[in-house]
């Protein structure tokens, strides 16, 4: 019987002072094989983009047959959006596919979030 696995992923939106957006997944230590980074374009505000990042991180964790994730964030909105993906009819529109695939995503995976400051570290 295999063992349960478990992530801890730092979900990071930003934007560079030329206005692009971007996010990070930091799974825990600096050379982790899914540590991410990428440009994104079609969103406006930092708080979409992390929850995209979050989403992300959701899918890799279930792909790769992780049995619970855990999301570190710093937005509450997002930490919200998580927690409560279960009223994704509620969310506003622009996000309500993104509340809504997090959301089933549970049926597969445990999904947990945890708000923090932006100065928390992570270890696995």
């Amino acid at each position: 019987m295999s063992h349960p696995k478990t992530a801890i992923v730092r979900v990071k939106g930003s934007c560079s002072p030329e206005g692009n957006f971007q996010y990070s997944l930091n799974w825990g230590c600096k050379d982790h094989p899914n540590n991410y980074k990428a440009e994104i374009s079609g969103f406006h505000d930092i708080e979409m983009v992390e929850l995209h990042a979050a989403r992300t991180a959701i899918k890799m964790a279930k792909k790769q047959k992780y049995t619970k994730i855990r999301i570190l964030t710093e937005p509450t909105i997002v930490w919200d959006f998580i927690k409560n993906s279960a009223n994704f009819a509620n969310a506003p529109l622009q996000v309500r596919s993104m509340v809504q695939a997090i959301h089933a995503h549970r049926q597969f995976i445990i999904i947990k979030v945890k708000l923090i400051d932006g100065k928390e570290n992570i270890e696995n």
